[in-house]
């Protein structure tokens, strides 16, 4: 493909890194009128995502290379060691510890960062393909890529001349597809949702689409637990429990809340001084 988009007198400006950096720019511009609808300052939940995204890619990097047992480069293991899961869970972690130091509503700035988490998820699929890196297994579909530029062998070690599964665009279209449905939610039930559930929602599509489309994913040093799913998948099937458990909990403690207000409501009615 494409791994390098401009050189100038030997600097040479990486496609990968500028799609990646589109995909930044247009979810900080998204999160912006989100957070104002929600009643925060947009700037400060901005703020919030330039440093959670820097957070999560450091810490992803480190745990992959904590769990990974071979001996190739960082880099590599940010490749081929389910980043992104690793990296939404050291998101997630940062921004329930930032919420809870600055008294601010978790579930509420999650949800912020719901949509443009997909959508950049989507582009940042895009700057894999034109790199080579998270390539898929050998098919004769006719679907098939194949890779013929030696610097991308060289940045990802994808193989050249052979037809592969272009998985990037599987998963680029997935995030499309859960980007669509997750607006189209928003709309159709806007005024309904508690704080959490549109979050919990995403993690729980973007979970399953990976637990899917993984299988098209070339087990570069990775290997299959108990012989049945990789690593990135084990994280992904956590993360969709994850979501389950986080809307259950969501609905369990707004039922509670319903609860207590009409027990309120009826001790107004019958005239019962208010418990103190």
């Amino acid at each position: 493909m494409y791994p390098v988009l401009l050189e100038v007198q030997g600097f040479q400006i990486p496609t990968y890194g500028f799609v990646y950096l589109v995909g930044f720019v247009i979810g900080l511009w998204m999160v912006g009128p989100i957070a104002r609808e929600e009643g925060f300052c947009p700037h400060r939940i901005r703020r919030l995502g330039i440093e959670c995204i820097i957070v999560a890619r450091i810490g992803s990097v480190f745990i992959a290379a904590l769990v990974s047992r071979t001996g190739t480069s960082i880099g590599q293991l940010a490749r081929y060691t389910g980043a992104f899961s690793w990296a939404l869970l050291v998101g997630m972690l940062f921004v329930w510890v930032y919420t809870r130091y600055h008294r601010l509503p978790h579930y509420k700035v999650l949800d912020c960062f719901s949509l443009p988490l997909v959508l950049g998820q989507a582009i940042g699929r895009i700057g894999c393909v034109t790199a080579g890196c998270c390539y898929g297994t050998v098919t004769t579909s006719s679907v098939g890529v194949t890779f013929r530029n030696p610097l991308s062998h060289k940045i990802s070690g994808v193989p050249l001349n052979v037809k592969l599964h272009p998985v990037q665009l599987y998963e680029c279209g997935a995030a499309i597809i859960t980007f669509a449905f997750l607006s189209w939610l928003n709309k159709r039930y806007k005024g309904h949702w508690r704080d959490g559930q549109r979050f919990s929602v995403m993690l729980g599509a973007v979970s399953v689409s990976r637990l899917l489309l993984d299988v098209f994913r070339y087990d570069h040093g990775r290997t299959l637990l108990w012989g049945v799913m990789s690593l990135p998948q084990l994280v992904a099937f956590a993360l969709l429990m994850l979501s389950i458990v986080l809307w259950c909990s969501i609905q369990k403690r707004y039922a509670g809340a319903l609860r207590l207000k009409s027990e309120w409501q009826a001790d107004q009615a019958i005239g019962w001084p208010d418990h103190e």
